[in-house]
C-alpha cells in the first residue's frame, strides 16, 4: 500500500510541474513586448485574399474617379476600377471608358475589399440582346 502512495504522490507532482510549466510560457503580449526590445520578432499573419461577387444593374460609371456604381437588390455599391480590371461584354473585352455607354445592362462584378475600398478584378456585363427578325407568315 505505502508503494500504490508513493506513485500517485509522484504522478501528482509530475503533473502539478506540468501545469505550472504550461503557465509559464510568454502569452502574446509578452512576445509582442520582447518583440518591441528587437530581440525576438512575431510571425505576421497573412490577410486572405478573398475574391467576393455582385450581381446587379450597372447604374454608372464616372471616369475621371473611376468610380463605378451598382445598383443591387439592397441598394448602389460603389467601386473603384482599376488599370488591371479585366472588362468583357461576352467574348469581347472592353475598356474601362465603354462603361459609360452601358448603365441599365446587367453586370457581374468580381471584387476584393480591403480597408472599406472595393477595388473590381473583372466585370462582365450581359450582352445585349439582338432583336430578332420577324418570321415570315406562312399562306
Amino acid at each position: 500500500m505505502p508503494r500504490i502512495v508513493r506513485i500517485l504522490a509522484l504522478t501528482s507532482s509530475v503533473l502539478a510541474l506540468a501545469v505550472l510549466a504550461a503557465a509559464q510560457t510568454p502569452s502574446n503580449s509578452t512576445a509582442r513586448k520582447t518583440a518591441a526590445s528587437g530581440t525576438v520578432k512575431p510571425a505576421k499573419a497573412a490577410a486572405p485574399h478573398t475574391s467576393l461577387v455582385t450581381v446587379g444593374k450597372l447604374a454608372r460609371f464616372d471616369v475621371p474617379t473611376s468610380m463605378l456604381t451598382v445598383t443591387t437588390a439592397t441598394g448602389d455599391v460603389m467601386f473603384t476600377v482599376s488599370p488591371a480590371t479585366k472588362i468583357q461584354e461576352g467574348s469581347k473585352r472592353l475598356g474601362a471608358a465603354s462603361l459609360t455607354a452601358d448603365a441599365g445592362r446587367n453586370v457581374r462584378v468580381s471584387y476584393t475589399e480591403k480597408d472599406g475600398t472595393k477595388t473590381v478584378d473583372s466585370v462582365r456585363v450581359t450582352p445585349a440582346a439582338t432583336p430578332k427578325a420577324p418570321k415570315a407568315k406562312k399562306k
